[in-house]
């Protein structure tokens, strides 16, 4: 009974500071430059933060209720349902992500709309300041409008 209780502290001990540390290590200024080329955003690593987080807390009890006698079958089980449940989450979550990404990656690559263009998608027109993995910044006016990549491949563009 005592060691599943200095488990668990020792868990939420490792899950609270290992994730802040993480966190801090993607919000490292050379870090920081390499995610900002390829779009990143700041809630991607509050996300992997907390899926790490939530991971080590389902370990750390599961190692905490198999040091109490439960049968070995029945916590497999229970983590492999909470894990499946843990990713269906995830993958819900970054649901919008991942279209722009896949568009972002075409654009970069086909090269169909390049910096300098002038593009008018969904009642903005301007000229492109930036293309990077997840959005297209275009100037509109005296704005700098960011449109999400998967918008401009679903869409029809006019160009020039």
């Amino acid at each position: 009974m005592i060691s599943a209780v200095i488990t668990l502290i020792i868990g939420y001990l490792i899950a609270k500071y290992g994730t802040d540390y993480i966190k801090s290590v993607f919000k490292h200024e050379k870090i920081r430059q390499v995610l900002s080329r390829i779009g990143y955003l700041e809630p991607i690593i509050d996300y992997i933060g907390y899926f790490i987080k939530l991971s080590i807390y389902v370990t750390t009890v599961l190692i905490a209720v198999s040091q109490l006698g439960f049968a070995q079958e029945v916590l497999t089980l229970v983590a492999v349902i909470i894990l499946l449940s843990i990713i269906g989450v995830m993958i819900y979550s970054l649901r919008e992500l991942i279209p722009c990404a896949i568009s972002g990656a075409y654009l970069m690559r086909s090269k169909v709309i390049s910096v300098g263009d002038r593009l008018s998608v969904k009642g903005f027109s301007g000229r492109i300041k930036e293309i990077n993995l997840l959005t297209t910044t275009i100037k509109h006016g005296h704005r700098l409008v960011i449109i999400p990549n998967s918008i401009i491949t679903k869409s029809i563009l006019k160009k020039g």
